[in-house]
């Protein structure tokens, strides 16, 4: 696989969303970290709050909630809390679970 730098240009202020897909492991629209056949449950927030970052509707932030935006208004900060779900069975493999997810802004 190959990838490139992309570089894209907009209006200074102009407003754009961003969203999270549900990684290489979802099932049934909840996020998952793999290790062999092995998943454990977890989900991403914006900011602080209870609401998950996703890829459509209202899981999308817009960049006019973003944490922070520098004073010259060039960059924009997300923080997030990523959680594992509770309720879940305990995994019958140690070590280290990934996943990967793709992030879209949209202008």
């Amino acid at each position: 696989m190959c990838r490139k730098p992309f570089l894209y240009t907009c209006t200074k202020g102009s407003l754009y969303n961003v969203g999270i897909n549900n990684g290489t492991n979802s099932v049934s629209n909840v996020r998952n970290m793999k290790k062999g056949i092995d998943l454990i449950s977890y989900d991403i927030y914006q900011g602080t709050t209870n609401t998950r970052w996703g890829s459509s509707g209202s899981e999308l932030w817009s960049s006019a909630n973003s944490t922070t935006i520098s004073a010259d208004q060039l960059t924009s900060t997300y923080n997030y809390v990523a959680k594992v779900l509770t309720g879940q069975a305990t995994p019958n493999q140690s070590g280290n679970y990934s996943d990967t997810l793709t992030v879209n802004v949209a202008f």
